[in-house]
This record gives structure tokens, C-alpha cells and sequence, in this order.
């Protein structure tokens, strides 16, 4: 049998293996005259955003919130009352995918290079869990630049190194996020490679190639084994929105009375959800308590988010699945909400709110006056101020003449 002389040469292997896992971001793009798109990149997974936002409001006013692609199907909650903030908060359903833009913000007025920035965001998953947000999910722009940490990407640059002759690849600083680094890898020189001892020749025997084996049988595997390695069904996620009594006065067909919008104001909006006092002013002072009961208990908590209110206490209640919002109504709205995110689904939740009026009165007979008015043309009564005498200004009376005769009823008690 003849022999191969087979020559074994050194070859130096170095693998270079970094994982850098990094969150999802937000990113601001200014388009200019007073227009801003709020980009998320990387939202796979994400079910829900909230983000606060900061504005100068010596140059910039009157915004408006639009959603992106990206949230397309999702519910969105924009509060723009406060000047120089916005608060955006999206859920969804189903989890977001890919990058795309998550809303757009318009400025009506706009008279200089205004700041614009997101100070905080918050993101969930289905299940409500916090996820983590590179950069610290802030972002910051004007009209004509931005900068928004954690949202570049460098790559490696090559350097010559100046201690052991070696040829450094380390990060470029455009690359790094937060205390996220790649690190540093030296590699050999020519040189040093040219100056390592040659190894010896080695005669090797050749290799006895093996018989193919014969091909085995396939063997079905057990029922049981086959039905654990089926995928299992994902649980179902579930969308609970409450109508409101605002819509249900715009809805209602029948003969405008006293007593019969006193019954719809008075109806339960939701059965395993109620609101204290049923009817409240948005005096900017009267406190609201919604008490809530979920379908189920769960070891997490439920994440709640309120619409034109501002939160004053969550409390559990007397059972794990019972919980109590006091909210504060912002002043002179005519509707706010509560959306809860549960494991299994979303819920809204509409309060029943209404502005404080004038020339309102605990007198049935007066109301049934108010209503005849319904419809002319100029109106007398007009409290929202938009022209006319419709459902709205209905059921802003049909509130103050509630809440009026209670506090009458309680005197004469």
C-alpha cells in the first residue's frame, strides 16, 4: 500500500462571535413647518405604547395627533390639552411587527425652530409586561435636525494598533448603545505569523473508508410524543368596548322628555363595571371612582390608562379581581375613559362626564322646556358652542339637572 506524505500546516483560526440584542427604539423625523413622525424600529412583540412627549410651546402650538402605519388597527389615546406636553399611549391586539411610523404630530401654529422631545416611553407586551426600550426611549428633534439616542448604528472600523504590532478591530463610537459594546479583537500580522516556528512534517496512514451502513427503519413515534410537538393554540385575546351614554343620546329616536333621558343617563354603561357617582362634573374637582371587576384573577396586574382624566389612586379591591380607579375628570370635557389591558383582552370603559352650565334648574318643568328648544334655529341653548341645539347640549342639561336635584333631594332629607 503507498504511503502519502501529507503536509500539515498551522493555520491560526480566530472566530469572532459578538450578539448584541437591542430593544425596540423611537426615532423623531422632522418634516418641517411644524410636522413631526415619531418612527419605531424594531417592535416585533410590542402590543402597546405610551409615550410622553415635550414641546416648546413658545414656538410651537395647537397639535395634532395622527396615526403612523405601523399602529394600523390599533386604538390610539391622544391628550394635547396641556400646553407644551402630549401623552400618546397605542394598544393592539395583535403585536406590532417590523419598524415603521408610529404617529405623526402637526402643529397648527408654527413660528420657529421649536424643540420637540420624547422625555419618556413605555412598552408592553400582550401579557402586559414591561419590555425594555433602547436609549431609554428618548428622542429628541427640531424643524431641522435630531438626535435620538440608541437609534444609530455604526459599524467596525479598522485601526492600527500601537502596542504588538497587531491590527485592532474595535467599534466605531456611532455604533454603541447605552453601555452595549462589541468589544475589542486583535488579530495577528503577517509578520508574527511568518515568525512562528515551522512544524514538522507528519506522514500520515490514509483513512479506511467504512461500508455504508444499512438504512434504518423509520419508526413512527408514539401518539402521545406526536401530539406534545403540535403547536399549541395561541390564547385568545378578547375587545370589550362600552357605548356611552353620550352615544346613546345620539342614537335615541324616541320622544325627547325628562324622564326619558333621565333613564338612559341613569342605565348601567357595563355590568361588572360602575362608575361613583353615575353622572360627575368636569368641574376640574369633582373625583370619579370606577370600580372594576375582571372576569378572572390574574398574577399580574392589569394595566390601566385613562383618556382626558388624571389619575389620583388605584387601589385592589375586596378580591383579587377587583380593582378601584379614582380619577379626576379634566375640566369641561365631555367625554373621558378608562381602557384596561388585561392577559386576555382590552377593555374601554366610557365615563360619564359633563361640563358645568348655567340656567339649569332641579324643575322637571324647566327641562321639559329646555327640550322644546331642541332643533331652532338660532338656538337658545347652545352649551358646547357649536352652533346648535343638539343631543350633545341634551345631555350636558340632562347631567347638571341630575346631579343639581340630588344635592336638592339630599337638602330636603
Amino acid at each position: 500500500m503507498s504511503r502519502q506524505r501529507l503536509i500539515l500546516i498551522p493555520i491560526l483560526l480566530i472566530i469572532f462571535s459578538a450578539q448584541v440584542v437591542f430593544g425596540a427604539s423611537v426615532a423623531i423625523t422632522p418634516a418641517g413647518n411644524g410636522n413631526f413622525i415619531i418612527q419605531g424600529n424594531g417592535m416585533d412583540g410590542v402590543a402597546g405604547v405610551d409615550l410622553t412627549i415635550a414641546y416648546d410651546n413658545k414656538t410651537l402650538a395647537s397639535p395634532t395627533v395622527s396615526e403612523g402605519s405601523l399602529i394600523s388597527g390599533a386604538t390610539m389615546i391622544a391628550n394635547t390639552d396641556a400646553p407644551g406636553a402630549i401623552r400618546v399611549v397605542v394598544i393592539r391586539l395583535k403585536a406590532f411587527t417590523g419598524s415603521g411610523p408610529i404617529v405623526s404630530v402637526s402643529f397648527a401654529s408654527h413660528t420657529g425652530n421649536g424643540n420637540f422631545t420624547i422625555t419618556s416611553t413605555t412598552m408592553i407586551d400582550l401579557k402586559g409586561n414591561t419590555l425594555a426600550v433602547a436609549g431609554g426611549g428618548k428622542a429628541n428633534a427640531t424643524d431641522y435636525q435630531t438626535n435620538s439616542p440608541g437609534s444609530s448604528f455604526g459599524g467596525l472600523v479598522q485601526t492600527d494598533s500601537t502596542s504588538g504590532g497587531g491590527t485592532t478591530l474595535q467599534q466605531s463610537p456611532k455604533s454603541s448603545i447605552g453601555s452595549t459594546s462589541l468589544g475589542t479583537v486583535v488579530l495577528p500580522t503577517e509578520a508574527q505569523t511568518k515568525s512562528e516556528p515551522k512544524q514538522p512534517e507528519a506522514v500520515v496512514e490514509p483513512a479506511q473508508i467504512p461500508e455504508p451502513a444499512a438504512p434504518k427503519e423509520e419508526v413512527e413515534p408514539p401518539t402521545e410524543e406526536k401530539q406534545a410537538t403540535k403547536q399549541q393554540k395561541p390564547a385568545e385575546i378578547t375587545s370589550t368596548s362600552y357605548k356611552e351614554v353620550l352615544e346613546t343620546f345620539g342614537s335615541y329616536a324616541g320622544e325627547k322628555t325628562p324622564a326619558a333621558l333621565v333613564a338612559i343617563m341613569r342605565a348601567d354603561v357595563a355590568s361588572a363595571i360602575h362608575q361613583e357617582p353615575p353622572v360627575a362634573l368636569s368641574d376640574g374637582k369633582t373625583t370619579v371612582r370606577i370600580k372594576v371587576k375582571l372576569a378572572k384573577a390574574s398574577e399580574k396586574s392589569p394595566n390601566f390608562v385613562l383618556n382626558s382624566a388624571k389619575l389620583v389612586s388605584l387601589k385592589k379591591g375586596a378580591s383579587t379581581s377587583e380593582w378601584v380607579v379614582e380619577a379626576l375628570p379634566q375640566t369641561n370635557v365631555l367625554q373621558a375613559g378608562l381602557t384596561i389591558l388585561t392577559d386576555d383582552g382590552i377593555i374601554e370603559f366610557p365615563l360619564t362626564v359633563a361640563p358645568a352650565v348655567s340656567g339649569v334648574t332641579a324643575n322637571e318643568t324647566d327641562f321639559a322646556t329646555f327640550l322644546k328648544d331642541s332643533g331652532a334655529k338660532p338656538p337658545r341653548h347652545d352649551f358646547n358652542g357649536d352652533g346648535k341645539h343638539d343631543y350633545r347640549d341634551d345631555y350636558i342639561y340632562t347631567a347638571n339637572y341630575l346631579i343639581i336635584k340630588g344635592a336638592a333631594d339630599k337638602g330636603v332629607k
